[in-house]
């Protein structure tokens, strides 16, 4: 019992590490550019960029989840 439980503890914490990876690369590199933005002056272009990728990334999420709602509506 104690050496399965040893098998999903090394488990569930390989899974949450190769899961912070590529989040703390995606923080890293906005980072990165919102420096890099805020260097040559430009920061609120860059803002109004991320502002609009997040918007038309909420609207397409939304649409997606609506269309498969209806479907497993239509189904049950």
């Amino acid at each position: 019992m104690i050496k399965g439980l040893k098998k999903r503890v090394f488990l569930a914490i390989a899974l949450l590490l190769l899961g912070l990876v590529p989040l703390l690369d995606a923080i890293a590199r906005i980072a990165c550019d919102g420096l890099w933005f805020q260097e040559v002056d430009y920061f609120n272009e860059f803002v109004l960029r991320r502002t609009t990728q997040g918007a038309i990334w909420t609207l397409v999420l939304t649409a997606t989840l609506a269309f498969f709602w209806g479907n497993f509506w239509l189904v049950g």
